[in-house]
């Protein structure tokens, strides 16, 4: 399909609080590749290191960032999409903290960046997330992964991606998808006009005049009920609605699969400040055993 060029629409600013919050820590963290940011990881930098940052793609915005845990402490990997409605204004950093969390955590993280914004057709932003996922078999070909439990964790638009990337034919490799407050039917997005216009903006058109991309795109379409579903989400979110996660943990439920849906206290870039509770619920919804992940 050939790219589509669209008219960018403004998400309007966040909450002045979450802003500062966001900046703060996207300004703390250190140069991507720097030695700095190497050693933050937890310990010097070893000749043997894999790379901070690994490309999936040939453009610029097809590339992961790869943290690996030290210590004694192994669990599997996880794969994590940041939100910011599918628009170029955000990128990665938005949950670097919570990567590193993680990787403190004992798990191996592949912080994902794709292709998105107002001259990006909605496939190629697709396409980036189901390669990103597929580049895991290389990198773990290589001894640097563990893809046992093998989890894919999305915040807000990022959820989205992740659900969608769950629900692909060759995802049989994913045991689990953790949304955090996340954008989850597309349609009800759409129909209330979330992010000013977003998802319409990302697709192009309205549920009725683009019923097939909403039938390609929308998670809650595309149920896959053989993966476990992990919902956290607050009512009190403002910007995305808590009902958002509702529906889709129903439709799973619906399907046969297994669901949860957690409330959160907090606002809705909350889930990804690592000093806030509503993290430490959602870093222990990651955390918790994964052992029986997969149902037929």
């Amino acid at each position: 399909m050939p790219r589509v060029s669209r008219g960018r629409l403004d998400s309007g600013p966040l909450p002045a609080a979450e802003e500062t919050r966001w900046r703060a820590s996207k300004e703390a963290m250190p140069r991507v590749g720097s030695n700095a940011d190497k050693a933050s990881y937890g310990g010097p930098v070893r000749p043997d290191d894999p790379p901070l940052r690994i490309p999936y793609g040939d453009d610029p915005d097809q590339f992961g960032e790869l943290h690996l845990p030290e210590g004694d402490l192994r669990r599997g990997t996880v794969t994590l999409f940041h939100g910011g409605f599918w628009r170029a204004h955000r990128d990665l950093t938005m949950v670097r903290p919570a990567a590193r969390a993680l990787t403190a955590h004992g798990w191996r993280v592949w912080n994902v960046e794709y292709r998105r914004g107002a001259d990006v057709h909605w496939r190629d932003t697709l396409a980036d997330c189901a390669a990103a996922i597929d580049h895991l078999d290389v990198l773990s070909a290589r001894g640097e992964l563990s893809l046992s439990p093998s989890l894919v964790v999305g915040h807000s638009a990022g959820a989205h991606l992740a659900a969608w990337a769950a629900t692909r034919d060759a995802a049989s490799h994913i045991d689990g998808l953790v949304s955090l407050a996340g954008v989850l039917d597309l349609r009800c997005a759409a129909a209330a006009a979330l992010g000013s216009d977003a998802v319409a903006e990302f697709l192009g058109a309205t549920p009725e005049g683009a019923p097939g991309a909403y039938a390609e795109a929308d998670p809650m379409q595309r149920v896959n009920s053989s993966i476990r579903v992990r919902c956290l989400h607050s009512p009190h979110d403002t910007r995305v609605p808590f009902d958002q996660s509702q529906r889709f943990v129903a439709a799973t439920r619906a399907a046969g699969g297994r669901a949860t849906l957690t409330p959160l206290s907090g606002a809705h870039a909350d889930v990804i400040d690592v000093s806030h509770d509503d993290w430490r619920r959602a870093l222990a919804a990651i955390n918790a055993p994964w052992a029986e992940h997969r149902f037929s």
